[in-house]
């Protein structure tokens, strides 16, 4: 394969060797934008150029983005489970190689690459609510300026929020234990 320049994986890491997807979409109409991830960290960046989805080291079929008129949502399937979709009675398996390549590339030694998961919205986005949940991760909220809702759940990690502004709420909830951070935060409601 590789003396006739055919890639053996669908995915290939970058210098450092993390595997990011990207996917743009549209702020247009968009009004809930709703994460539900177990062990991954969240970076939420207010005032990009355009709005986009970044998914760090998630291997292909281990995630889902559903975007509907208006609202987006992100989740993610843990390790062998994103291969098999019962909801449409399908297998996502790209192949035994791209199995392996997740085996031996997205699992170092005994330990799993960190998942990131970042979302980059422009200052135009028109929000009513952003929930974020995640199971064992860091959340970062960072320049948000949007005027909506927040509401983050998780069980163990890090909160940050700098740099937030809001007419409304923000809410966090944590199940175990979490450390909260709030900087250059202005909001009706904590």
């Amino acid at each position: 394969a590789t003396e006739q320049g055919i890639g053996l994986f669908s995915q290939i890491g970058d210098e450092d060797d993390n595997y990011v997807a990207t996917q743009v979409f549209t702020e247009e109409d968009l009004k809930k934008i709703v994460i539900k991830v177990s062990d991954v960290n969240v970076n939420v960046i207010g005032g990009a150029e355009e709005s986009k989805i970044e998914l760090v080291n998630f291997m292909n079929n281990s995630y889902n983005i559903q975007a509907g008129r208006s609202t987006l949502q992100i989740s993610d399937n843990s390790g062998i489970t994103g291969l098999v979709d019962l909801e449409n009675f399908k297998i996502n398996f790209g192949g035994f190689r791209d199995y392996l390549h997740y085996l031996f590339d997205f699992i170092e030694g005994n330990e799993k690459k960190e998942q990131i998961l970042n979302v980059y919205l422009t200052e135009e986005a028109d929000l009513v609510n952003f929930n974020i949940t995640v199971g064992d991760g860091d959340i970062t909220l960072s320049n948000m300026t949007t005027e909506c809702d927040y509401k983050i759940v998780l069980a163990t990690g890090v909160v940050e929020i700098d740099g937030v502004t809001t007419d409304s709420s923000i809410q966090i909830e944590s199940t175990v234990s979490s450390n909260i951070e709030i900087k250059n935060t202005v909001t009706d409601e904590l």
